[in-house]
């Protein structure tokens, strides 16, 4: 029997996203801790299709018009795989509940140490002459 439960208590957000292998593009301007992702499955010109909120798991692909979606680290899974639900959730339990895994507290995500700041450039009479997303890195 697959231990659903357990996995939304356990499974955090980055444990997902590090899971899956999913590359970083940006955080949302209005939200730093929406994060969004390419889309293994769906491999499209937009760069960042797939939305991550960090704190509820909640997540969007914006790939196709269905707009899939859900709320743990399950669904994220069905989706980047393209597999079903219960085979996501084997393949977390297998990897994050092991023995050893059940042994250990939950670990909170950590954000990026970058922020994305939207920046309008105007001119001398105030025209807007430009408008773009600047990421600022933390890191040091």
């Amino acid at each position: 029997m697959i231990p659903f439960a357990e996995l939304r208590q356990r499974v955090t957000a980055q444990d997902a996203v590090e899971f899956l292998g999913l590359k970083f593009v940006r955080s949302d301007a209005k939200n730093a801790r929406q994060h969004r992702y390419s889309c293994p499955k769906c491999k499209t010109a937009d760069k960042d299709p797939l939305a991550i909120n960090m704190d509820t798991l909640g997540f969007t692909c914006f790939a196709t018009p269905q707009r899939p979606h859900g709320t743990d680290a399950v669904g994220l899974v069905a989706h980047c795989r393209d597999v079903s639900m219960s085979e996501a959730a084997k393949m977390l339990a297998d990897h994050f509940l092991t023995p050893v895994a059940r042994a250990a507290p939950p670990i909170a995500a950590e954000a990026p140490t970058s922020k994305v700041f939207t920046v309008t450039i105007t001119d001398k009479d105030g025209q807007v002459v430009g408008i773009g997303d600047i990421c600022i890195d933390d890191t040091r």
